[in-house]
């Protein structure tokens, strides 16, 4: 399993999460001040992403009601607790995509979705791009750096 959200995540390029939770650091998550109970629910997500979501039990775990974490979550994140999971998955995709050469089939499994094609549709609805393509634009960015690193040393 992965780490947590991290800093030195690999971004080719301009790709990074569309729209809520453009984050890859928990520290910037605008959650602990606002609601230690979301703080709770959100680390939970973050260090269980693999796993399916039951938001009963979550809601249980932050003492707060179903109704009330999914408020809160939209409220505070701009997403519910089903769509921060699916960024947190999608990110840690992206991290396997740039650094590994890992199968796409065995990413999905890796970051808790049920099959390939459930991950490329949530990875391309939140990068915009499908992780084959987000890989292969990694590799040529990181290629031409190396050519670029190895040009100034001579």
């Amino acid at each position: 399993m992965l780490e947590p959200f991290s800093t030195d995540l690999p971004i080719a390029g301009r790709y990074r999460l569309k729209g809520p939770l453009e984050f890859y650091d928990p520290d910037e998550v605008p959650v602990p001040g606002k609601s230690p109970a979301l703080k709770i629910a959100f680390d939970h997500l973050n260090e269980n992403y693999t796993e399916s979501l039951e938001l009963p039990a979550l809601a249980a775990r932050c003492g707060m009601t179903e109704k009330s974490l999914r408020s809160s979550f939209k409220r505070i994140l701009g997403v519910t607790p089903n769509e921060c999971l699916i960024r947190i998955r999608v990110h840690h995709a992206m991290r396997m995509l740039a650094e590994t050469d890992t199968p796409i089939k065995t990413i999905a499994e890796t970051v808790g979705f049920y099959d390939h094609s459930n991950l490329t549709h949530q990875f391309t609805k939140a990068v915009g791009l499908s992780p084959s393509t987000y890989r292969d634009k990694h590799r040529a960015r990181t290629f031409y750096r190396t050519l670029e690193t190895i040009s100034k040393v001579r």
